[in-house]
């Protein structure tokens, strides 16, 4: 990346615009399009032209910047939609939860044979992950992307 565009991407306001576009793209992700529009029109153009007179790079790199970051936005919100979807899939219903101990032991939910050490280890492999992938899809959408407009 040139370091005029790091600049510009740095500048005074840029976080701003960037979690007013990540709060749009949520809200309409979750089907609340007018809280979307309600960013895009009033709250997004103020801070853009906040942020472009003062990042001192000229106009076209900061069009670059914000089609790049937009684009970069947009694509985190759906890989996140579509991980919140894969969680609740309605055709396998809610996967049933291993026990985890509050000191973070897994407890499996079925019984394997003492011998049997590669089932054992089959059976702690899948909670292990179900655990892991329950921290990512139990954080709301909302909470990755601040929406206090």
């Amino acid at each position: 990346m040139p370091a005029r565009e790091a600049s510009a991407e740095s500048g005074p306001g840029w976080d701003e615009v960037v979690r007013l576009t990540a709060a749009a793209c949520v809200h309409r992700s979750e089907g609340r399009e007018r809280m979307a529009m309600r960013i895009l029109q009033e709250n997004l153009p103020g801070a853009i032209r906040s942020w472009s007179s003062s990042c001192g790079v000229p106009s076209s790199v900061c069009k670059q910047s914000l089609r790049a970051m937009f684009a970069r936005v947009r694509e985190q919100v759906a890989i996140a939609a579509v991980q919140r979807r894969m969680k609740s899939d309605d055709n396998q219903g809610p996967l049933p939860r291993p026990l985890v101990s509050p000191a973070g032991r897994i407890f499996l939910r079925q019984r394997i044979r003492i011998d049997d050490v590669p089932a054992m280890l089959d059976a702690l492999a899948d909670a292990e992950a179900q655990c892991a992938a329950e921290r990512v899809t139990e954080t709301p959408l909302t909470s990755a992307f601040p929406l206090s407009v």
